[in-house]
């Protein structure tokens, strides 16, 4: 017999013993029958299927018992041709139950150790990330800050604040009116060259004399050429134009169109109000008296 397993054995055996544990409590709690216990502790692998079954079951044995099994990786094996040897060179017997149910005890007990540690190394990463997302990560207003640090009250405010924002900028769902035809009237004062084209179809190119008059209607905009601007008085909507022009002179392609033609509608000039019928009393009688004291 081994003195390394000897040794072991009586480690475990002291230690149970110590603790007042019996070898059925024992069986009972790592799932390895009572015999099996008994070669473990007398330090006879012989006893087990194999010697690997020794070190294995010695192992959940210290466990339960609260020993840490490194210590068994210092005790020297004084026996030769001794190998040390791992769970993964067991082979399983088909027709022992027990050494099977013990085996996937102990690797079940490893697996969720491994388990354990995966699900809590997640749990911090994903707090991590809700740390940072929430302290490091600024919106696109770069107010989070400001959202953060205020009441719920303010937050709540600064909500409604900003949909009222947002709702004033909505443009009402409207039909949309396209404007009406845009009637042109022309009547020649002079005689003059002129060209009109109507939405981009050429409608006069000939020479007016004095009289002339045409009536157009137009869904944008007229382009007209004079000789002399002047030449011609025009009435747009039924709204007399001014003066295309400053001084009388040739124009080419002049434009007017649904939206400019305002600004050629002469503006009626304002009037100078006149001073009350009291300042005028008092100032012609201002005039009389100094009349009055030069004589």
């Amino acid at each position: 017999m081994s003195d390394k397993y000897k040794e072991i054995g009586e480690i475990l055996a002291a230690a149970r013993r110590e603790q007042g544990k019996s070898l059925k409590d024992a069986s009972e709690s790592t799932k390895i029958m009572e015999h099996y216990l008994t070669a473990v502790e007398t330090g006879e692998p012989g006893n087990l299927p194999s010697q690997a079954y020794f070190d294995l079951f010695a192992r959940s044995y210290a466990e339960y018992l609260g020993i840490d099994a490194a210590i068994f990786d210092e005790i020297d094996d004084k026996s030769p041709g001794t190998a040390a040897t791992t769970s993964d060179d067991l082979t399983i017997l088909p027709d022992d139950t027990d050494i099977a149910e013990a085996v996937s005890h102990a690797q079940a007990k490893k697996f969720g150790k491994s388990l354990i540690y995966l699900v809590s190394a997640a749990i911090i990463i994903f707090i991590a990330l809700i740390l940072y997302n929430q302290f490091f990560i600024e919106d696109k207003n770069g107010q989070l800050g400001q959202i953060l640090s205020g009441t719920p009250a303010e937050t709540d405010q600064s909500a409604n604040d900003e949909k009222s924002r947002l709702d004033n900028l909505i443009i009402p769902d409207t039909p949309y009116e396209p404007p009406g035809k845009l009637k042109l009237y022309m009547k020649a004062k002079q005689d003059v060259w002129a060209i009109m084209v109507r939405d981009g179809d050429t409608v006069l190119n000939r020479r007016l004399v004095v009289g002339d008059e045409r009536l157009w209607e137009a869904d944008f905009r007229y382009n007209l050429t004079l000789g002399i601007s002047t030449a011609v008085d025009l009435y747009v909507n039924d709204q007399k134009l001014g003066p295309l022009t400053e001084r009388a002179r040739t124009i080419s392609g002049f434009e007017i169109n649904q939206v400019n033609y305002k600004n050629f509608i002469p503006q009626p000039e304002p009037t100078i109000p006149s001073p009350p019928a009291e300042q005028i009393e008092e100032s012609d009688t201002g005039t009389i008296e100094e009349a009055t004291d030069g004589n």
